[in-house]
């Protein structure tokens, strides 16, 4: 058996923690023992899942305020384990203490994982990132990323078209987010939606990033001309008060939804009657290929990665400087008949990349399992 240590799953949901939930999900337990280490006060997202699983989660000390103490920390909890291999998620560069702390131990294979594509840290960070990126031949020997994108971000040329270079896709387990209208109804139910309410959803953490100024202020208007409609936020950050507050101004609070650590997401994707994801940047989001293998209707910013796009249900890729075609395709989506069921071919996802099973297999060869 294989032992693994992920690094990198943080306390707020994200394509991170969704991924590594998705993989450990369809991993054959036999063949591989996962288990993670966090940095956080908090729990990580889905940690309950992993113990009960059989992995075990360690405290580790926080790198942002220790790194020290953190390599030395996890230098001793890998060689103490004697894990296989050590997967390092990361959404930036700018810290390489977990691949510094698996190189340090010895590990035989080092996995650093780009999830991201660009960074809204500062000015600092960004620096602190291209300088590092140059590091990361030496402290790691397979490299992945989840597009062309989030690999261009973190790794060199010579690197991407090397044999231990690989993109392995965000994907998901396709029949949990397939369409239901008894569990649109349900979370209609609890909601508080009228069926006639036509309801716009997004899934995201209150981050700079995921550009939520912009979202509501696009809702503000559309609002205006569509009064029986409401906004649907799935999702917990730092911005979360700066939102409301701006919704509280242009007079739309009481229309807006807030939802936070819930487990059923995909519930929530079927009360939904369009998506919406206008991201700064994105490596390639995840919540993306969820609302279209639930059969929503998605506008999206021309930021994110156009792998994403499976062809399976309305997709509109818009500048984020073109208010206006926002709000125009956001009425031509509202005008769209409802359907009672939204379907998808399963086997048009997987021929895709985007079906979980089939990725796992790469995950597999990554490990040498």
């Amino acid at each position: 058996m294989k032992k693994v240590l992920q690094l990198g799953v943080t306390d707020n949901l994200g394509g991170i923690e969704t991924f590594a939930a998705n993989v450990y999900r369809f991993t054959d337990k036999t063949r591989i023992q996962f288990d993670f280490g966090n940095i956080y006060s908090n729990p990580l997202c889905f940690e309950e899942e992993f113990r009960r699983g059989g992995s075990t989660v360690y405290k580790l000390p926080n790198y942002y305020r220790n790194p020290i103490s953190y390599i030395k920390e996890t230098k001793y909890l890998i060689e103490k384990n004697k894990y296989d291999v050590v997967h390092c998620h990361m959404n930036s560069a700018a810290m390489l203490w977990p691949l510094i702390a698996a190189k340090a131990a010895g590990v035989k294979v080092i996995v650093a994982h780009s999830h991201n594509s660009s960074s809204d840290k500062g000015v600092l960070k960004d620096l602190l990132h291209r300088i590092n990126r140059n590091f990361i031949p030496f402290l790691a020997n397979k490299y992945v990323a989840c597009s062309d994108l989030a690999a261009e971000y973190f790794f060199s040329k010579n690197l991407i078209e090397s044999t231990n270079f690989s993109i392995i896709n965000n994907a998901i387990n396709v029949p949990r987010f397939l369409f239901s209208n008894m569990n649109r109804k349900q979370k209609r139910e609890e909601l508080g939606v009228e069926e006639d309410v036509f309801l716009v959803g997004n899934v995201g953490r209150f981050t700079p990033q995921k550009n939520h100024l912009f979202l509501v202020g696009l809702f503000a208007k559309f609002y205006k001309k569509f009064p029986k409609s409401k906004l649907l936020l799935v999702g917990k950050g730092e911005l979360k008060e700066k939102i409301q507050k701006e919704a509280e101004k242009l007079g739309i609070l009481s229309e807006i939804i807030f939802l936070e650590n819930i487990s059923d997401v995909e519930n929530y994707y079927c009360a939904m009657d369009v998506f919406l994801l206008p991201s700064l940047y994105e490596g390639l989001g995840i919540v993306l290929i969820e609302a279209q293998v639930s059969g929503l209707p998605i506008l999206t910013s021309t930021n994110v990665p156009t792998i994403v796009n499976l062809g399976i249900s309305k997709f509109y890729a818009i500048d984020l400087q073109n208010k206006k075609e926002w709000l125009d395709k956001l009425t031509l989506v509202h005008s769209f008949e409802k359907k009672e069921e939204r379907h998808i071919n399963r086997e048009f996802v997987k021929q895709r990349g985007f079906d979980i099973e089939a990725e796992v297999k790469k995950i597999m060869e990554l490990y040498q399992v």
